[in-house]
């Protein structure tokens, strides 16, 4: 009796279709992400927040790497949260402003945010991410990381086109 019992109650607990017919829930989650970043109204401005500025052209990607940093020991890379930067090799015809010796340098650009949101990593594209034109000429206003021994940007705007136009 006790394991009649048992099996009429193990039917009232399947579900009734079969699990491909079964519906997906779908949960709407609404996510706002930004990021800061310093705006510029003027060379000065971009000149006293950057260490270096340097002309030159963008060479070659050279890969990823995350952005997100360990919390105890900021030399490395977060195993935690996971957020997309891009690295590029950039060769120095001319420094601007501040000191530099090496004829080549390695920049790095944040392409996107990681976030969990809600149990899962989500990847949010930078809103300021563009990838430069290898072989283009520029002028970039830049600051040094230690933590990751990149050149990034100092703020916005960074990049300044230079010949474009010319014949």
């Amino acid at each position: 009796a006790l394991c009649c019992a048992l099996a009429a109650g193990a039917l009232l607990l399947m579900p009734k279709e079969s699990p491909e017919k079964a519906e997906k829930q779908v949960y709407e989650r609404t996510m706002a992400a930004f990021s800061e970043y310093p705006a510029f109204s003027s060379l000065d401005e971009l000149k006293d927040s950057a260490s270096l500025a340097v002309l030159g052209t963008w060479e070659d990607f050279s890969g990823t790497y995350n952005v997100t940093r360990d919390a105890s020991d900021p030399s490395k890379e977060s195993g935690e949260t996971y957020s997309e930067g891009r690295e590029y090799s950039f060769k120095v015809k001319e420094v601007l402003y501040g000191s530099l010796s090496e004829k080549s340098i390695d920049v790095g650009i944040k392409a996107s945010d990681g976030f969990d949101f809600d149990g899962v990593e989500v990847q949010v594209p930078s809103q300021y991410f563009y990838e430069p034109e290898m072989g283009e000429t520029r002028v970039l206003f830049l600051s040094f990381d230690e933590n990751t021994g990149l050149y990034h940007p100092c703020g916005r705007p960074w990049e300044i086109a230079v010949g474009q136009g010319e014949e």
